[in-house]
């Protein structure tokens, strides 16, 4: 079994972050454009056939799962599972077919690509930080809660209540819109290219 995490020197379970950062270092080294190495394509494409798996949420969710059951639980050899098989098929040709497709990219264009990426990703910044001040102000308030209920306060410990549940449902709100607000545009601005 291909280990992604190995092929991009992280740990598993790296978050998103750390993914595409691994993942923007060591493209910038192995693309063909940049290191003409023989193997340098192979890996390369390799690499983004990780990425490309590890950076979607339901091929990574699958992966990590055969990931766990080969690596880590180490239970019945992975390879004689049809799923398995068919699965990392699936995932090579896609993996393969970006990752061509991105060596096949100019370097300046490819470069020009990763630097859009991490203009739209800097660009909702205030969106995190709204979010985190939301989800600050509910922890505040469930922090004085108990306050709310005592005898002194009368009906506020229910208004806390609400409003905490409010703000939580806001933050997940915002967080939902923001994220279909990033696909969106990494879509149309990056994947359009």
């Amino acid at each position: 079994m291909k280990d992604y995490y190995k092929i991009l020197e992280i740990e598993f379970g790296a978050d998103a972050l750390t993914i595409k950062k691994a993942y923007r270092r060591l493209a910038l080294i192995y693309h063909p454009d940049k290191n003409k190495a023989t193997d340098a394509s192979i890996y390369f494409i390799e690499l983004t056939e990780a990425y490309e798996i590890l950076t979607d949420n339901a091929k990574r969710a699958e992966y990590d799962y055969l990931f766990k059951k080969h690596f880590v639980t180490k239970d019945k050899p992975i390879f004689e599972e049809q799923k398995y098989q068919e699965q990392q098929k699936t995932w090579t040709e896609y993996g393969q077919r970006k990752g061509r497709e991105y060596s096949n990219m100019p370097y300046d264009d490819f470069i020009s690509r990763i630097l859009d990426e991490i203009k739209i990703g800097t660009s909702y910044i205030p969106n995190i930080f709204t979010i985190a001040i939301v989800g600050v102000c509910a922890i505040v308030l469930l922090s004085v809660l108990q306050k709310g209920f005592s005898d002194n306060n009368g009906g506020m410990g229910l208004f806390m209540v609400i409003m905490i549940f409010g703000l939580a449902v806001l933050a997940y709100h915002l967080y939902k819109v923001m994220a279909a607000d990033y696909s969106e545009e990494r879509k149309r601005k990056i994947k359009n290219k």
